[in-house]
């Protein structure tokens, strides 16, 4: 069973902060996770913020945190280059990110290209990150 963590935005909006609450928890239950931490932060433009990553960080250190779970990308990041930070990171620590809108995909599958082995081969995360920039460059 995969343990989870439930993370939203809060907007201050009691009646939707709890909508959003009950989706999540059920999003939860429907895919068997045993949450483990509820935890929310304002609703920023950017997404989650700094101190909350490495949370999550801390949290997979002493709970075992598999998965972050959210309703939708942008409470992640406000543009893809943020949003694949993010992943990239938690990930170095075994933490997916799931969203309820099931908008991530495209990101992960971006990133799994990325680590596709080159001619020459990708030896350190370095080269990783570099040619997932240069691939996600010349998507634009």
């Amino acid at each position: 069973m995969n343990r989870a963590v439930i993370y939203f935005g809060a907007t201050g909006n009691a009646a939707a902060d709890q909508m959003v609450m009950q989706v999540l928890e059920e999003y939860c239950s429907l895919n068997d996770y045993d949450v483990v931490a509820v935890v929310s932060e304002n609703a920023r433009p950017e997404g989650m913020s700094f101190p909350m990553k490495f949370a999550f960080v801390g949290m997979a250190e002493v709970e075992d945190v598999d998965v972050v779970v959210t309703l939708m990308s942008d409470m992640v990041g406000d543009c893809e280059e943020t949003i694949m930070d993010n992943i990239i990171m938690l990930g170095e620590y075994g933490i997916t990110v799931e969203t309820v809108n099931d908008d991530m995909a495209g990101y992960y599958q971006k990133m799994e290209q990325a680590g596709d082995k080159e001619e020459g081969g990708i030896v350190s995360l370095t080269d990783f990150i570099s040619v997932f920039f240069k691939r996600l460059r010349a998507d634009r």
